[in-house]
């Protein structure tokens, strides 16, 4: 379930006209009328309120996509969205999303929440079904880190991955438990491959990879197919 007290502050942005009608990471078919949206960590179905920072307007949103991919931005809106929140001819806004609850609309296609974990390399990842549809997939902006407050950050030392999913819903338990068990920050490393997204679980920023290999040990009594990451090499 959603964070019902989530708040996140940045950039909002909204999709491009050439988006209508396509597939969703969700595996509905985006609609410029709908009052949807895309997160990068939000469980589908979150409904969030938008506040745009610059005019107070609002308007409530369901998450129903990943992105968007471009840091700074936390949020893309439909068109519908967009003009609500008086931002179709900005472009941007600043604005500030709370979540509100989580649904399950009648007829979800969304993909299952049975996933179990797995840290296989990423090459190894395959391709959904049905692609993304976000408008801000830029080439060099595939990759970005956020911590348990879903901020952005850039860890630079070396952590621990203990887990990898290709969908957000399944993580968001594990990473709260391993902030608690571990005591270390934890970091969702968002990644995007081959037009797939890849969620990353990470603990620990260590500066030596001594340091990391410590851990590693306790880390595995928990976590057995644990390894160590190079931050500046994801």
């Amino acid at each position: 379930m959603a964070q019902s007290n989530f708040v996140q502050t940045g950039k909002a942005s909204f999709y491009s006209d050439k988006f209508e009608g396509r597939y969703t990471a969700s595996g509905e078919k985006y609609v410029h009328e709908g009052q949807t949206a895309a997160h990068l960590t939000l469980p589908f179905n979150t409904m969030v309120k938008v506040t745009n920072l610059d005019n107070k307007r609002t308007t409530t949103v369901r998450i129903n996509d990943r992105g968007p991919f471009i840091r700074g931005r936390i949020i893309d809106l439909s068109k519908k969205a967009a003009t609500d929140l008086g931002i179709f001819t900005e472009g941007l806004a600043n604005v500030k999303i709370e979540v509100i609850e989580k649904t399950e609309p009648a007829g979800n296609t969304g993909p299952s929440k049975n996933m179990t974990p797995t840290v296989k390399p990423e090459t190894e990842v395959a391709k959904p079904s049905v692609p993304a549809a976000n408008s801000n997939v830029a080439e060099g902006s595939q990759s970005m880190f956020f911590n348990i407050n879903a901020h952005n950050v850039t860890p630079g030392g070396y952590g621990i991955q203990v887990a990898s999913y290709k969908e957000s819903d399944n993580f968001l338990r594990m990473v709260t438990d391993l902030k608690e068990n571990f005591k270390l920050e934890v970091f969702v490393q968002v990644a995007q491959i081959n037009d797939a997204v890849l969620y990353r679980i990470i603990v620990g920023d260590f500066a030596a990879r001594q340091g990391a290999d410590t851990q590693l040990e306790v880390v595995k009594q928990a976590y057995p197919a644990a390894f160590v990451v190079d931050f500046k090499k994801l």
